[in-house]
């Protein structure tokens, strides 16, 4: 699955419904799956969205400045640092 494809919707179903439910308990039952499965479909959307935002930030701040772009692989990406680095 590339960065490329849309968001499953059964991912962005278990987190809207959590927002109007307010508990993933509550999406959970609204969408007959277990609290374990709704957990799951939320998580498999943040590593998405998060995924797609890093790549942004990355290609954003390395087409501004190149050198001063710092996002680390395999952690949590970080947003680029425009700080210069100590000598």
């Amino acid at each position: 699955m590339s960065l490329a494809d849309p968001l499953p919707g059964r991912d962005l179903a278990a987190f809207v419904t959590a927002v109007e439910s307010g508990t993933v308990q509550g999406a959970a039952d609204a969408l007959q799956l277990t609290q374990s499965a709704a957990t799951k479909r939320l998580q498999a959307l943040e590593r998405r969205v998060v995924a797609r935002c890093s790549n942004a930030v990355h290609t954003a701040c390395a087409r501004r400045r190149p050198a001063a772009c710092s996002i680390r692989w395999p952690a949590r990406p970080s947003p680029c640092s425009s700080a210069p680095k100590p000598r």
